[in-house]
């Protein structure tokens, strides 16, 4: 027979994992959504904002209903009503309805926040005090667990076609649904109310812990949702190499969830000292990562796994083990509601600002295929007016002058077929045809006088006589004259 901590461990733990199956897969299949359904990025970013609205507001109420009800029926239901959403999510996507998905999505947020407070209030009442951030650093390895498993069964799904990565975790999550509801054991009686008067007292240490949570959450949904859409459309990755890419960031970030909960017990006790200094560390990850991400395949990975890894540890160490220490044990899933919800507003937050740049993305390319398309316009006006310009000049050509565009080139007195003899020739029949004068230099006995005659015997003024005055044997004045 388990023990209360095993059987808490192990069901809560099971319970978890088996929400992100159902919240990873829509990250997966987002660039599946845009190709195959012609979905666009504001499309999708306004069902995440659904999403991450009604997931934030859902932490409000649901942590009031676990301290009233209990995690069994909450947290059941929950996970049955994320399962058919999960499910429905590739039906509107079918026939492009963009709305009904923002709506599904919005439902499986709702859904999707039963799962918090539910095990957050069975961890409080069946783990042991004693090292505390220890065990729920090793019981929070069903973030990163369940988020590379929820990436890795979409994908192997996606790729035997998309909307199997859909339908297949909505299964799975139902049958987690049915051990949960039959094998959870709550220590503290059903009906017990939240706190004297039903109301939770938000103190100085609740606060901090919700306003760091928000940052955390911030940057990690924007990972969790956006990192696969950013390498296959920024870097070039083929679908399934980002969607394979993009779930280092949840294995290797429990590396994080671990590492903080046994460094704030060697320090006494130290939650929020950790916690502050990994956020710091945090910050300046993500201001390189788009710099990194750029100068390879190694580097991206390894700037991935150390966002995963200063992601996680503090998340976790601030929202469970530090919560559960500065609020009462009779009113733990409404704290835990509520600091998740202030973060979860982050998230809203991500997404808000997602869909404004990609507003501004798009009116910038409106911008400037408009100013493309009036240069364009503006070539084709001056190509028209060119060529009614040749027309009209042709048109009103001489006859001698058309014969003598017609007439063969003359070159009796120049022999050779050489590239620089073929130059000089091509450059005498251009300009033979103009009525400038023509200036042609050289050494002595290279030809000038016969490339002179060249020139006049194909110009317009062939049938004219060609007047040949010998320069040097004349004197300044008589040369002025003469010339």
């Amino acid at each position: 027979m388990l023990s209360l901590f095993a059987r808490t461990f192990l069901i809560s733990w099971l319970a978890y994992f088996g929400y992100y199956l159902c919240r990873k897969n829509f990250s997966v299949l987002m660039p599946y959504l845009k190709s195959e359904t012609g979905m666009s990025s504001n499309d999708l970013a306004n069902a995440l904002f659904c999403y991450a609205l009604m997931y934030s507001l859902g932490q409000f109420a649901m942590g009031r209903l676990v301290d009233r009800v209990g995690s069994r029926w909450v947290a059941g239901c929950g996970m049955l009503v994320s399962a058919a959403m999960s499910s429905l999510m590739a039906w509107p996507a079918w026939v492009g309805l963009a709305g009904t998905l923002a709506v599904v999505q919005g439902i499986n947020g709702a859904a999707q926040s039963t799962g918090w407070p539910s095990v957050l209030k069975l961890t409080r009442d069946g783990f042991p005090v004693e090292k505390r951030a220890v065990w729920l650093g090793w019981w929070s390895t069903h973030l990163v667990v369940g988020g590379f498993a929820g990436t890795w069964l979409a994908v192997r799904c996606a790729e035997v076609h998309w909307t199997l990565g859909a339908w297949v975790p909505g299964i799975v999550l139902c049958g987690v649904a049915l051990l949960f509801v039959v094998f959870v054991q709550e220590k503290a009686p059903r009906g017990h109310r939240a706190t004297v008067g039903g109301k939770l007292r938000i103190t100085p240490p609740l606060a901090a812990i919700a306003s760091m949570y928000f940052c955390v959450k911030m940057t990690r949904y924007a990972f969790l949702f956006w990192l696969p859409l950013y390498m296959t459309e920024q870097l070039s990755y083929a679908k399934a190499e980002a969607g394979y890419a993009s779930s280092v960031f949840e294995l290797v970030g429990v590396l994080g969830a671990l590492g903080a909960g046994h460094l704030s017990e060697r320090m006494g006790g130290a939650r929020f000292q950790v916690g502050g200094v990994m956020m710091l560390v945090l910050a300046l990850l993500c201001g390189t990562y788009p710099m990194m991400s750029a100068m390879g395949y190694a580097y991206n990975l390894l700037w991935i796994a150390l966002i995963g890894v200063f992601t996680f540890g503090p998340d976790t160490l601030m929202a469970a083990a530090a919560l559960q220490e500065v609020v009462p044990a009779e009113s733990t899933a409404s704290a835990g509601g509520f600091v998740n919800g202030v973060g979860s507003l982050g998230q809203v937050v991500r997404v808000a600002l997602q869909g404004a740049r990609v507003q501004q993305v798009v009116a910038r390319m409106s911008e400037e295929l408009q100013h493309k398309t009036a240069r364009l316009n503006e070539q084709q006006r001056l190509i028209a007016m060119l060529q009614s310009e040749i027309t009209s000049r042709r048109t009103a050509a001489s006859p001698a002058a058309l014969a003598a565009d017609l007439a063969p080139f003359r070159r009796e007195m120049i022999k050779g077929s050489s590239p620089a003899i073929r130059e000089v020739l091509e450059t005498v029949r251009k300009v033979s045809q103009s009525q400038s004068s023509v200036l042609v230099r050289g050494e002595s006995g290279t030809g000038k006088e016969l490339l002179a005659l060249a020139l006049h015997d194909n110009s317009p003024r062939r049938n004219g006589p060609l007047v040949s005055v010998h320069c040097g044997a004349l004197a300044p004045s008589l040369l002025e004259s003469e010339l």
